[in-house]
């Protein structure tokens, strides 16, 4: 696979000396993309900059793994960078490399046989009981219910971690799904029945004190 640092660029003036040129200090997305559509090695690294811890958690997220999300992350740039003249400026960016990593983290769990189309049983969760955190808190209870929604099924679980780990709107979620509103809205109802269900069924002791509720 071509690593990021050997993406080939025809160099032009560096991004810098045109920031410097423009008195902007922090340039805007759609800026390094003009830039790097014209072939500015700068821009197309700042964009990386910017947004490669982001790509990496929401891969790590949908996929659960450390090294496919590490294999993802390093795709979605490919991809992008092979793509970037397709981007419309009257599109938000984030939205466009989020679909992209999402698309992605789909063919890797596809290729992996870890692509769910329906919730599954509640014999697969492997319920540690002996599970107890020495401070209750929203913390714990975060990371129980990342666990848990290797459960759903895995648009249910896209949606949930874009709604509720990205705070992304309905919307939004539904542009990067391509899919209608409404559906993103039934995966959301489901990912919060289940999940509801698995914490005060397993762990109910995680809510106590919270106030947190699905």
């Amino acid at each position: 696979m071509q690593a990021i640092h050997e993406i080939p660029f025809v160099h032009s003036k560096p991004v810098e000396k045109k920031l410097k040129a423009d008195k902007m200090e922090k340039p805007d997305d759609l800026f390094l993309i003009r830039c790097a559509k014209k072939g500015d090695p700068d821009a197309f690294e700042a964009l990386f900059v910017r947004y490669q811890t982001q790509v990496m958690s929401l891969a790590f997220r949908i996929t659960g793994d450390k090294e496919s999300a590490k294999d993802v992350t390093q795709e979605t740039f490919i991809r992008l960078f092979r793509s970037l003249n397709q981007f419309k400026n009257d599109k938000k960016f984030f939205s466009w490399l989020y679909r992209i990593t999402v698309n992605i983290c789909y063919d890797h769990l596809r290729r992996e046989k870890r692509f769910f189309h329906s919730p599954l049983d509640e014999e697969n969760l492997k319920i540690d009981q002996n599970f107890s955190p020495v401070e209750k808190g929203k913390s714990e209870l975060a990371e129980k219910i990342f666990e848990l929604t290797g459960l759903l099924s895995t648009a249910q679980k896209t949606a949930f971690i874009l709604r509720e780990s990205e705070g992304l709107k309905c919307g939004e979620i539904a542009k990067i799904l391509d899919c209608p509103v409404a559906t993103v809205r039934s995966y959301l109802h489901f990912a919060r029945a289940k999940l509801k269900e698995l914490i005060q069924t397993n762990y109910p002791e995680l809510l106590e004190g919270t106030g947190y509720e699905l």
